[in-house]
Parts: structure tokens; sequence; C-alpha cells
């Protein structure tokens, strides 16, 4: 789940575009059960290795948009939480149908719509390191929320009534399935001072995005968790629920069985697994290009699935020969490497290095880089930080980070300030450090990361699951 926390005197960039849609209806939509991409136009593209995608490459390209946190308080709120994909969503309209056992259930579904029979546009965040399951809200009455109370103890109020309520949600299914007690699930993430928890039911919908043409693209049947309970902070951030894309191989669902009689009705996918599943994609593989917004104000970030190619704006290197090879931990089912090292080579200046020595978990959804208090300690006297500013550095200044596997050792080499300079910005206006120490023994390289790298997760069995690594252009 995402996991970023948050300072306490900044100031977003930009605040979400995406406005209130206070009334909701469900509308039949005459083209719901067509899967849509297979009438468009697309073309074969053929992976190093393996057959061509059924994609074609605009086709499986996603833009991806902002996320950022609303509070209250604007003394813990306005922080940059991630990225999310805008979709429609289709719920169905006969899941009462759907009994236990039940081997063939055929689903009718319809378009979540506004009462001007607009399609409601869904921002779901894209978490590498959120559980299996994905999640959305769901259509409840204020008075029958289960609230959850998380780390820090912040009180309800009619702000975070009034922030429910302009949520887009898909309508709460039966009573058949939200009381059974096999398709309920809760889980927590979160940073130390900000752990959230969340109660979820299981249920299935059909997501429909468009790609970078404005063609639709329907993934049918997608098993996802409505939020029944959840804390104030759930509230707060912009989006309207989360896409796991965590590993597939090796990831649990939060829907375990609670008995050794019976399951859950459906078997959890993350996002990318669903897209193999269905042969939309050929391989389990995805790609995270997002830019620094401090640097490249109006720069895009997207989201390829399937084998990376060369999408022109932004430009991203289609050839795997000329990326870096990063193995990824055995056993895990989040995207976890060794760290061993970081290093800072400025272009005029002495070399320094901090060492780590400690497993990390790439997550997209955290907005800031969490490390032990010795390691941050460390990196904040060597770059000599002061007041949590981000360093003032050269366009030249490099930064490598040394990832370990047994003997071996592979370095990625990026732009130290872009790595070592937050997405926002300090009340004060100057840039903030994206650094934060942790005293859980989960350590998590966060969006910083990503604006430093782009990045191709490519997911399989232990040990052939990895990331490939590019370093953005200097800026």
């Amino acid at each position: 789940m995402a996991t970023g926390g948050v300072f306490t005197d900044v100031k977003p960039l930009a605040e979400t575009s995406r406005g209130p849609t206070p009334i909701r209806a469900v509308m039949e939509d005459p083209e719901a059960d067509d899967l849509s991409f297979w009438d468009a136009p697309r073309k074969s593209e053929r992976g190093r290795r393996g057959r061509p995608d059924k994609l074609g490459n605009a086709q499986r390209t996603i833009n991806m948009v902002p996320v950022h946190q609303t509070a209250e308080f604007k003394s813990r709120s306005h922080t940059y939480v991630g990225y999310a994909i805008v979709v429609h969503l289709l719920a169905p309209s006969n899941l009462e149908e759907h009994e236990r056992d039940l081997e063939k259930w055929d689903g009718t579904y319809v378009r979540c719509e506004d009462l001007n029979q607009d399609p409601l546009e869904f921002q779901l965040l894209l978490d590498l390191g959120a559980p299996m399951d994905s999640w959305v809200f769901c259509e409840l009455s204020w008075d029958t929320i289960t609230p959850l109370k998380g780390s820090r103890d912040i009180p309800w109020s009619d702000f975070h009534e009034h922030r429910y309520a302009n949520k887009n949600k898909i309508p709460l299914p039966p009573d058949s399935h939200v009381r059974d007690r096999q398709n309920m699930a809760r889980f927590a993430y979160g940073s130390d001072e900000f752990t959230s928890k969340i109660a979820i039911a299981q249920t299935v919908v059909k997501i429909r995005y468009h790609d970078r043409d404005h063609h639709p693209v329907d993934l049918p049947e997608f098993p996802i968790g409505v939020a029944l309970g959840f804390t104030p902070t759930d509230i707060e951030r912009d989006e309207d629920g989360v896409l796991s894309l965590a590993r597939q191989s090796n990831s649990k669902s939060t829907f375990e069985p609670q008995t050794s009689i019976a399951g859950p009705r459906w078997t959890s996918k993350t996002f990318t697994g669903m897209l193999k599943e269905k042969n939309i994609i050929s391989k389990n593989t995805f790609t995270l290009y997002i830019d620094h917004p401090i640097f490249v104000p109006q720069a895009k970030s997207v989201v390829i699935f399937g084998p990376v190619y060369d999408p022109g704006l932004p430009s991203i290197v289609a050839d795997e020969e000329r990326w870096t090879s990063v193995p990824v931990l055995y056993g895990s089912g989040q995207w976890e490497l060794h760290l061993k090292m970081i290093k800072f080579w400025p272009a005029k200046g002495r070399y320094k290095e901090i060492p780590v020595g400690v497993d990390v978990t790439l997550d997209n959804g955290s907005s800031q880089t969490y490390l032990s208090k010795t390691i941050v300690d460390d990196l904040t006297e060597k770059l000599d930080i002061q007041n949590n500013v981000a360093p003032s550095l050269a366009r030249e200044d490099e930064l490598v980070l040394v990832f370990s596997q047994g003997e071996s050792e592979i370095a990625i080499h990026g732009q130290a300030r872009r790595f070592f300079t937050s997405p926002y910005l300090k009340s004060s206006g100057e840039r903030a450090f994206p650094f934060a120490p942790t005293f859980k023994k989960r350590y998590i390289l966060g969006l910083n990361f990503f604006m430093t790298f782009i990045t191709t997760f490519q997911d399989a069995d232990d040990p052939m699951a990895r990331i490939l690594v590019h370093p953005h252009d200097f800026v």
C-alpha cells in the first residue's frame, strides 16, 4: 500500500484537477459486455523474446496523473502521494446471482455514471507497495461506514464527511457478499507516524481505460475490494482507490480463507497479472516513467504494460541491452532489492559514500524514502543538509546506487539532484529533502527513486524476477 509519510510544513506544486461529482447513478451501458479493444486497429509488436502483444503500443500506454493529499489542517497536509491512472468502472448488475457453489456465472455490467449520463472518472493510485488486492470506495451512507483508527489520532469531522461525499464510488455489493466472512479482509499500511487501516469486501468489476490514442480498452471481471471501513487519512488522499502492482508470483491476497472449507469467491490478481492472464499482454511486465516536477514541470508521466518501447513523448530507450538489470530478492511478494551503498560523485568537490546494507522495497506510493535513523543521519551529515532542505547541486553531479545479491554487485548511475530533491516544496518555498528515518525494519525507496530512474518491472517466479533501470535525462 502507499507508504508515504508527510512533512509538517509543505505545500503542493499543483492541486488535483478532478472536480467533485456530488450526484451519482448507474446507467446501462450497451457496450459494457464488449471487449472494445478487439475492434480497434492495433499493430503487432514483438519483444526481444516471446510472442507479439495483443495490444498495439499506444493501447498499452496510459498517461498518469499526480495524486496529492488534502487534510483539514494544512499543517499536516498537502503531500505528494503518488501517481494514478484515470479509468471508468463497470459494476455487475446481477451479483446477487453469484453463489459459492455456482460453477458458471454470466455477469452483466453497467457503467457508473452521474445524472448527466457521463461516466465517473475514477483516479486509481498505482501502488507497488500494496498487497495483491486492489480496492475502491463504494456507495455507503456516512453513518454506516466503519471508522477505523490509524497510528495518528486524527478526529473525524464534517470535513471528512464532505470529502467522502465527493469521492467517486461503485455500488455496494449485495448483503450475501458484504456479510460473508470469507469475502472480508483488513490490512494496515503506512510509515511509522501515519499508519492507516482499511476494511474491504471482495467484489468484481470491469475496468475501462482510454489509451493515448483515446481508444477504450476493457479488462473484464477484475476482482477488487470495496472499502467498508477506513481511517481519516484514507479520505484525505485524493485518489478513489488503489490498483496493486505487487508481484503476482509471490504476493499474497488479504482475503485469506477464514476456515479450511471455503475461500474468497474470486482469486485476487494484480493489475498487470490480470492483463497477462487475459492474454491482453504477452509478458507480466510494466514500465513506470515518472519525471521530476521540480526540474521538468510540464513533463508527461506514463505507465507502459508489456515490453518497453519508445512512445516518443516522453522518449524512452527501447533497447533492453542499454538498461541495467537488477535481480529482485527471493521470496518477497513485493519489489525488494538489497541496497549496499549510496555514492555521491560531485562534478567538483569530494566523493562521498554512505553505507546502507539493508533490504529496500521499491514503492512509488511513498512520498519519501525511508531508511534507518543511523543511515539518514549519515546522509544528512555528509550532504550537509540543514532544516530538511534539499542540497543545492549542479546538473552534472552524479548519484550511484550499489545493489547486491550474494557476492554480485550492480551499480546504477543517475542524476544526484533528482534523487536528493523532493517533488514538493516546503512552506518557505525551499526544496525539501526526501529522506526520513523509520523505526520499522521495512525500508523504502520512494518517489525520488522513480524520478531519477525509468524502471521496468519483470515479474516471474524466483529467481527470474528483476527490474531494468535506465537513468532519466540530466536536467
